[in-house]
């Protein structure tokens, strides 16, 4: 049986941190270790143990501290942990989204036994529009019955796990993204080489059920309540389109929708017309020149 290492990607949330360790702990299959990238710098790596010991599960959790590096930069770091330690998968999970079923990170590996060319296994996954440039939700039809479907993107929710022996560093997404977003980048980097990424179809199903998504429907854009949210939103997909896709239409078509959904924008996140705009063009220049990093201080 081969090696599998979880990392949890986390930031100031013990609480859905131990929530999450206590999930793993109850799982079919149990990971062979787990990687905490802590980007707040407090997480007690010894407490984790405790926690899952008093789970009836005894295993080496290993705790990386940052001041903040975002989630694409804690990707990078647990990529290069994963290959020094000889891991055969290498699954990505975000704190405050734990497994919600025992058997799902056997189902995710057993995906590879079944397609050993798959690069990238998760729990579910959308396909992509390069025509339009977005994101679609995969049809209830694709996924019912046994077996596996292959998919474009995967989120980062969906425990996206890496098949080391094919995933290669390229595929990671620029960790000067720093916030929303890497699960796109690094999904197309697959997509633009031909690599297979595939999810367990009845595993898909049960998130449906679960999620209350039992349909076919348009995915909804995510409304920022936030003008900073909104600033990485546009940036990163701009410079996504640009520089890594050299796809300059798609990254005019997102510019045209932000400037259209500025009165939306002010709205919801109760900031005056002149300051979105602001924030877009800002956000639209950055993802052009690839300034990446961290939002502008008056931003956070």
């Amino acid at each position: 049986m081969g090696k599998l290492v979880v990392a949890i990607v986390t930031f100031h949330r013990p609480v859905e941190l131990r929530a999450y360790i206590c999930a793993l702990a109850t799982q079919t299959r149990r990971p062979d270790g787990v990687l905490v990238i802590d980007n707040g710098g407090t997480v007690d790596a010894d407490a984790l143990m405790a926690t899952a010991d008093s789970q009836g599960w005894t295993v080496d959790i290993d705790c990386l501290r940052f001041e903040n590096i975002g989630f694409p930069g804690a990707i990078c770091r647990a990529y290069e942990v994963a290959c020094a330690r000889g891991a055969d998968w290498l699954m990505i999970g975000d704190d405050d989204d734990p497994p919600l079923f025992d058997e799902e990170l056997e189902l995710i590996v057993g995906t590879f036994s079944s397609h050993p060319d798959a690069v990238v296994a998760a729990a579910y996954g959308q396909m992509w529009n390069p025509a339009l440039g977005r994101v679609e939700r995969t049809l209830q039809s694709q996924i019912q019955g046994e077996g596996h479907l292959d998919v474009d993107i995967v989120a980062g929710g969906a425990r996206p796990t890496l098949n080391m022996q094919h995933f290669q560093a390229t595929d990671l997404p620029d960790a000067a993204l720093f916030w929303g977003l890497e699960d796109l980048s690094m999904s197309l980097k697959l997509r633009a080489r031909g690599a297979r990424v595939v999810v367990p179809k009845p595993l898909m199903l049960r998130y449906r059920e679960a999620k209350g998504r039992m349909h076919d429907g348009k995915i909804a854009n995510p409304r920022y309540h936030s003008l900073k949210r909104q600033y990485y939103s546009i940036r990163n997909y701009v410079f996504i389109m640009m520089h890594e896709q050299r796809s300059p239409g798609l990254a005019v078509l997102r510019l045209l929708k932000a400037f259209a959904s500025m009165p939306r924008a002010s709205r919801n996140s109760g900031r005056g017309m002149l300051e979105v705009v602001r924030v877009t063009v800002l956000a639209v220049a950055h993802g052009l020149r690839t300034r990446l990093g961290r939002a502008p201080e008056w931003l956070c």
